[in-house]
């Protein structure tokens, strides 16, 4: 069998594909509790806009929302 950049490429991505669905890179499941104990309550801050990455709406200055530990930034309905 001849070996080409493709075959090469699909060896390897399927190669990627099964570690990664072997190893999970430490991912967990996680409860609805845990999480609330992960969440701490802030307040955006001016330069600290963001989108939130759930709702894709704009987190602005002076809006309650909350924090997870990654430092990612949501609103309270998004993470319910």
């Amino acid at each position: 069998m001849r070996l080409t950049k493709g075959t090469l490429m699909t060896r390897a991505l399927v190669e990627l594909t099964s570690e990664f669905e072997s190893i999970k890179y430490g991912m967990v499941a996680v409860t609805k509790s845990s999480i609330k104990e992960m969440l701490k309550g802030v307040k955006v801050e001016v330069g600290d806009e963001q989108d939130n990455i759930i709702c894709l709406k704009e987190l602005k200055a002076g809006f309650e929302a909350f924090q997870m530990p990654c430092s990612y930034v949501f609103h309270d309905d998004c993470i319910e």
